[in-house]
């Protein structure tokens, strides 16, 4: 799962400690994964109800557990409650990277001194979910990130720094019979059934990310190849030529283009902590002190 370092204009953890945090993730997710997976083996011998040991205070739920209950199940007594448990292996993974996924909102809209008022609609949104579930863990995404730029904000394309270098990504998304075609000029065509309609060229919002991105990594003296990619998950692209410095990832070429990237079995690299460093040094943040009497909660992986 890649590292959500920066999420809009909101206060984030790797803010104050971009290189504690990215080794601290990979290894506490492991840690906490080989216990959950081995749980999930010992309770797949365990009868479904679990009768619950008379105690002062009710053990704490395991993270990763749901109770709940359906209509047609039947009603138990108090010394008996129903217990979710995972019923394959695959369906366990993805109830932790959900779980992780919520873990990443809350590290990249708070600290321990201040939190941000985000929109919780960044919960539902597909892409950031991709972006996130899809990537490995030495992979750190900027989603929609703010920059200050003399005196003014501007938000920018996301940003995937990962070992080998860092990525400015815009994503097309429509229904899959959409065709999208590339051009030049200021506008592209989205052609449906048949009838054309015009948008604005994602080359322009990419292009000004990367002049930004770069003059940030000249400054600060940070070398890594940055490149652009204009990336399609459900739609064809059509394109003459690539514009410089440019992949275009339309549905034919996605799969191989994610594999690629997932099979990227390169540990995080001092230059990549420090691209992110300078990256997030100059993003903007907007947020608020926790009040005085506010306690941060004990987290599963960075407590």
């Amino acid at each position: 799962m890649a590292q959500l370092i920066k999420l809009h204009e909101y206060i984030s953890r790797y803010e104050q400690h971009p290189y504690r945090y990215p080794s601290q993730f990979i290894k506490l997710k492991k840690e906490n994964w080989e216990k959950t997976q081995k749980d999930w083996e010992q309770q797949q011998a365990a009868p479904f109800y679990i009768e619950e040991e008379k105690a002062e205070e009710p053990a704490k739920k395991p993270w990763y557990q749901v109770f709940h209950r359906k209509e047609d199940t039947p009603v138990f007594t108090e010394e008996q409650k129903p217990v979710y448990v995972a019923p394959t292996e695959q369906a366990l993974k993805q109830d932790f990277l959900e779980e992780l996924f919520e873990f990443q909102l809350k590290w990249a809209t708070s600290t321990l001194g201040e939190f941000s008022f985000y929109d919780h609609q960044f919960k539902k949104d597909h892409i950031l979910r991709y972006f996130l579930k899809r990537f490995p863990d030495t992979f750190f995404v900027m989603y929609k990130p703010v920059f200050e730029v003399k005196q003014t904000t501007m938000e920018a394309e996301t940003i995937l720094i990962h070992p080998l270098g860092i990525e400015i990504i815009s994503v097309l998304e429509d229904k899959p019979d959409v065709l999208f075609w590339a051009s030049e000029e200021r506008t592209w065509k989205r052609e449906k059934k048949g009838q054309f309609t015009s948008f604005i060229n994602p080359m322009l919002s990419l292009n000004r990310t990367e002049r930004l991105v770069q003059s940030i990594l000249r400054k600060h003296e940070v070398e890594l190849p940055v490149t652009k990619v204009v990336l399609s998950r459900e739609n064809a692209i059509r394109f003459n030529s690539e514009p410089r410095n440019t992949q275009i990832i339309g549905s034919q070429k996605h799969a191989d283009w994610l594999m690629g990237k997932r099979q990227e079995q390169v540990a995080l690299k001092h230059v990549q902590l420090r691209a992110a460093e300078v990256l997030l040094q100059h993003a903007y943040t907007k947020a608020v002190k926790r009040p005085e009497w506010e306690t941060e909660e004990k987290e599963e992986f960075f407590n």
